[in-house]
């Protein structure tokens, strides 16, 4: 019942940590998201391939998301 609550805990940290990275990134130009995306070690070929996408933003924002390491914190940006 501990691990299952820690778990639980670690589990809602991670969503209450890229809720505010998404926020974040949702008022930045598209531009500063793609700068980020390589600030984290997304291959620029992967970067172009988002930036082709239908929707663009979106797809730069989720790669950032799902790539950003769980153990740094993310970096502020000035705007």
């Amino acid at each position: 019942a501990e691990a299952a609550a820690a778990a639980e805990a670690k589990a809602a940290e991670e969503a209450e940590r890229k809720a505010t990275l998404r926020c974040e990134l949702e008022g930045l130009k598209m531009t500063e998201v793609a700068k980020r995306a390589l600030q984290i070690g997304i291959s620029e070929q992967r970067v172009d391939d988002a930036l082709d996408a239908d929707t663009p933003r979106s797809a730069l924002i989720e790669m950032v998301l799902t790539e950003t390491p769980r153990e740094l914190p993310t970096p502020a940006l000035s705007a």
